[in-house]
């Protein structure tokens, strides 16, 4: 079948060329520790734009479409505020962020349970009452919004803040506990950053970009469905697949992920798979799965970009999913490919509750996951 999508990019790109950089720089950042660091942003054509940071002069040449891009030398993890700046030859603006810091940085990435909020885990608001953490920095997008049909220019609502008790209460319960136990075992005053990029009931597909998932075969159900569906008298075009849908194919890897990258990051946690249980879409999941760690490691420019996977837990699943068909799936990637492990959490979850409030056990399995595998630690 011939595949025909309405773009609608209005919303979704600019050609804005004053100096200008994405919203994962900002003020009381995190840059990843001991890896080349990436900058990017716009400016006008042709020009010369210079990058300054913790001792380190970086310039480059715009390209004729207004984009430059430098890259930091590797740095070691640093609680020292420093200011990074940044100027362009051809602009008399200036930018200036302030309060950056260096240590490690981790994606939280998947559906509703990787978005849970602590206040609603088991243990959560006591756990959130006492997280005066400023080792702890948070870059927050709006959690649903976002999706683009087209590559984004940035992320909706992109801001950086420090972890306080109000701040902790609506982050992550996954990301907390992983934080709160993985900062533990780093060298004492290691800086930490989460970046939350998730979305409640979306499919993997979602987070794919689009040219990949033209060539994964596990994909074509998914592609065939939503070409169907947005034809003319078949559905309206403004509802569950409509133009920007956040259920649309790659619509959240445009609008969510392509944003922030090519950063640097130590690794991704993906918790993902229960839309994809459904039976029409379970069989595939592996093969989709796989698709998107090598999209994601290759638009991050890290080809052994850690992914940390997230097994689905317990529950009482209806009669048109299928979970276990989503687990096995999950362990045969892990197993498959390098850099990739599964976190077990069977043992967690609930029969009734699609959304399990024990989210402690899972951050921290994946916190000793990371230290074990990542960070070669016993």
């Amino acid at each position: 079948m011939k595949r025909i999508f309405v773009v609608w990019v209005a919303m979704c790109v600019s050609t804005q060329a004053e100096l200008w950089l994405p919203s994962i720089f900002g003020d009381g950042m995190v840059l990843q520790c001991d890896k080349p660091v990436p900058v990017w942003g716009e400016a006008d054509s042709g020009a010369e734009v210079t990058v300054e940071f913790a001792g380190q002069t970086k310039s480059g040449v715009t390209s004729d479409s207004g984009k430059w891009q430098v890259i930091f030398d590797p740095m070691p993890a640093s609680s020292k505020p420093r200011k990074l700046s940044v100027h362009s030859s051809l602009d008399t603006s200036h930018l200036t962020f302030s309060n950056v810091l260096v240590g490690e940085v981790w994606i939280l990435a998947g559906q509703s349970n990787m978005g849970w909020p602590l206040k609603n885990c088991d243990g959560g608001p006591e756990a959130a009452a006492t997280a005066d953490y400023p080792w702890l920095k948070i870059f927050k997008q709006w959690p649903n919004h976002g999706a683009c049909d087209e590559p984004a220019r940035d992320v909706t609502g992109g801001q950086w803040v420090s972890c306080n008790p109000q701040q902790a209460a609506q982050l992550s319960g996954v990301g907390f506990f992983f934080a709160r136990e993985l900062q533990k075992s780093l060298p004492e005053g290691t800086p930490l950053a989460v970046i939350n990029t998730q979305m409640g009931g979306t499919y993997a597909e979602c987070w794919i970009d689009f040219q990949t998932l033209e060539n994964t075969p596990s994909a074509t159900p998914f592609l065939d469905k939503a070409a169907k569906e947005i034809e003319p008298g078949v559905s309206d075009p403004k509802g569950y697949w409509g133009e920007n849908n956040f259920r649309r194919p790659g619509a959240l890897f445009n609008g969510k992920v392509a944003p922030l990258q090519p950063m640097a990051a130590r690794g991704v946690i993906w918790y993902q798979g229960e839309g994809n249980s459904q039976k029409w879409l379970a069989p595939g999941y592996a093969g989709t799965l796989t698709a998107l760690i090598n999209s994601w490691r290759a638009g991050f420019e890290d080809l052994a970009l850690p992914f940390l996977v997230v097994q689905l837990p317990h529950y009482n699943y209806g009669a048109g999913s299928d979970w276990p068909a989503i687990r096995t799936a999950q362990a045969q990637v892990a197993e498959a490919m390098d850099g990739v492990e599964m976190i077990v959490t069977i043992d967690c979850g609930r029969d009734d509750q699609i959304h399990p409030p024990d989210k402690k056990p899972v951050g921290e399995r994946l916190a000793k996951t990371a230290l074990q595998t990542v960070y070669k630690k016993d």
